[in-house]
């Protein structure tokens, strides 16, 4: 007798997450798995007709730091309304558990961006706690747990991280590696680039790593010098955007950083290894042709996965699917939280700045600054980067004629004929005369030389790379100042949008096997899940392939994605007709 199902989707187009071709189907879910797939006769609680619509497993996230504030949003909206059903969380080193001195570790979720979880108390100390009060709180999507190597180490050494720790500290974060493998963390991530971490030497870390390889968990390395880096002669200034290598190799850093993740993975019994947000590792700083982008991502790719491969370190990465780009306010850039800026500017208030800005002694102690290094527009250290007038262009401005152009298009204009240094030097004065007429005037970042669209096109086609999207979670309505940037509304319909039907660079069942199943399996080993097939759990989305993209833009990040029209999680409906349903059905997922 035919079954009666709880979710019957008809007349489908199945793309089931391992890479087969298409085939049209039937998926039957019963409570939170699925129980048929193919041709399914019989009846259902709620019968779905999806004819000319796609029906794939959901999108997994596999560098999320959704885990700093699923407590405060649970909902995930951000994520489940572009047809993400799970996140690996506890990414760059970064975590809210081990726990131990709540005070400093408060401050230190403001300096990566997080900040205190509003309305919740950390009454957790331990992991395992963590997860229980995440589980116990309930959420929208399934979280897979990685370890923070940051965390741990803040955990142990406090504010007092500045240096080598000792022997009885090394044995103390093993205590915490140990404590959190057994409460179910996949793995352990590392962030060189953050301050809890910089002091940190190799040997440590390969320790711990060790432990991980024991339990068969994954090394996830934020490479350090990953950012623009400019070189700092006092090893204890610590900073985003500082460089501790020798002088002559300090723009080389992000060479060097992923030199340091193969050879940690290496040191450490060749652990398996996901390598976040992989840049192209030779800098190449001026304009180029496309082919000479393209040689040094083939390059990079050769040289940092599939080299190692051949020697047995298990290497794959991920990147985000655009060229990373936001809008923002351009004297947010003087107070950019990443850096520790003088004091003089951070206790200047933005109105008397811009009044200051007017008097030429003034400028000139700005410009000394923002050639310093230890200063940032963006992303991008000007004392860097002679170029970075050809990475923002300003959006909203009081001087309409300047809206939709380049620093150096602006530059250019108002003074022809310039030689670079000039254009270079009088950019930042632009910068200046701009915030005189109009503070409130923005800019996008619309240039990231580590990761631009060539190199993209060159990393997505190696079946080690991974889309993601690096975002926290957020409520549908976010505002500009957390939204920030459409990727983190849109990334993965944007994804398949872009390098599926806009650029041929996969088939569509190529980019479902990259975006679902295969890091589940890649840094998770989940392999119930990420899949269309009988026995696994019914995370299901249903969209239109004519119709998926990303609809948000820099003005207006937090826009739904077209096309999305049904998101399933663990059997339950989280989305349909643009909106969540405000079930909570995810869960926490543990590494036995």
């Amino acid at each position: 007798m035919p079954e009666q199902y709880d979710i019957l989707i008809r007349n489908a187009c199945i793309v089931d997450g391992t890479g087969r071709s298409r085939f049209k189907g039937d998926v039957g879910i019963i409570g939170e798995k699925i129980a048929a797939v193919g041709n399914v006769p019989g009846s259902a609680l709620r019968d779905i007709n999806a004819e000319g619509l796609v029906v794939s497993p959901g999108f997994t996230e596999p560098h999320s730091h959704a885990d700093l504030n699923i407590l405060q949003y649970p909902l995930a909206e951000n994520l489940i309304m572009q047809g993400v059903t799970t996140f690996i969380g506890g990414n760059c080193g970064h975590g809210r558990a081990p726990l131990h001195n709540t005070a400093y570790a408060s401050r230190w979720m403001e300096y990566i961006g997080a900040g205190p979880v509003e309305g919740v108390v950390p009454d957790w100390r331990t992991f395992g706690e963590f997860l229980d009060r995440v589980e116990t709180a309930g959420l929208s999507v399934n979280f897979v747990p990685l370890v923070g190597h940051g965390a741990i180490r803040l955990a142990v050494m406090g504010e007092d991280f500045k240096r080598q720790a000792t022997r009885d500290e090394v044995r103390q974060m093993k205590a915490h590696v140990r404590e959190a493998l057994d409460s179910g963390a996949f793995g352990m991530s590392a962030g060189m680039d953050y301050e809890g971490e910089l002091a940190e030497p190799d040997a440590e870390v390969v320790e711990l790593l060790k432990l991980v390889q024991e339990r068969d968990g994954i090394f996830a390395p934020h490479t350090r010098n990953l950012d623009y880096r400019v070189w700092v002669p006092d090893p204890e200034d610590f900073g985003y955007g500082r460089s501790h290598l020798h002088k002559e190799d300090a723009w080389l850093g992000r060479y060097h950083g992923v030199v340091e993740a193969v050879e940690t993975a290496t040191l450490a019994n060749k652990i398996r290894t996901h390598i976040a947000h992989f840049p192209i590792a030779y800098a190449i700083f001026q304009p180029h042709p496309d082919y000479l982008e393209e040689a040094a991502a083939r390059a990079t790719l050769d040289e940092f996965v599939d080299r190692p491969r051949s020697r047995g370190v298990d290497i794959s990465f991920n990147d985000m699917p655009m060229a990373f780009g936001y809008r923002t306010q351009i004297i947010n850039s003087f107070y950019n939280t990443l850096l520790s800026i003088p004091e003089w500017l951070r206790n200047t208030p933005r109105e008397v700045l811009v009044e200051r800005i007017k008097f030429r002694a003034f400028r000139d102690r700005l410009k000394d600054l923002a050639f310093s290094g230890t200063f940032k527009f963006g992303m991008i250290p000007p004392g860097t980067d002679p170029y970075w007038v050809d990475c923002f262009r300003i959006a909203d401005c009081a001087i309409k004629q300047y809206e939709g152009k380049t620093m150096g298009d602006i530059v250019r204009m108002r003074s022809p004929h310039r030689a670079m240094d000039a254009v270079y030097n009088q950019a930042v004065e632009a910068v200046f005369d701009i915030l005189v007429e109009d503070p409130a005037a923005t800019w996008e970042f619309i240039l990231d030389k580590r990761f631009t669209e060539v190199t993209l096109e060159v990393f997505f086609r190696h079946p080690a790379a991974f889309p993601m999207i690096d975002s926290l979670s957020m409520p549908a309505e976010a505002p500009p100042d957390m939204a920030q940037a459409p990727l983190f509304f849109g990334g993965f319909p944007h994804f398949i949008d872009t390098y599926v039907k806009q650029k041929s660079v996969l088939t569509l069942e190529e980019a479902v096997h990259r975006a679902c199943f295969q890091p589940l399996q890649t840094i998770a080993q989940v392999k119930d899940r990420g899949v269309i097939r009988e026995g696994a759990f019914a995370d299901v989305i249903v969209f239109d392939l004519s119709r998926i993209r990303m609809t948000g833009t820099f003005a207006q990040p937090a826009l739904p994605t077209d096309g999305m029209e049904l998101v399933i999680v663990n059997g339950q409906v989280a989305y349909e007709h643009e909106k969540h349903t405000g079930i909570k059905a995810g869960k926490v997922l543990r590494h036995t």
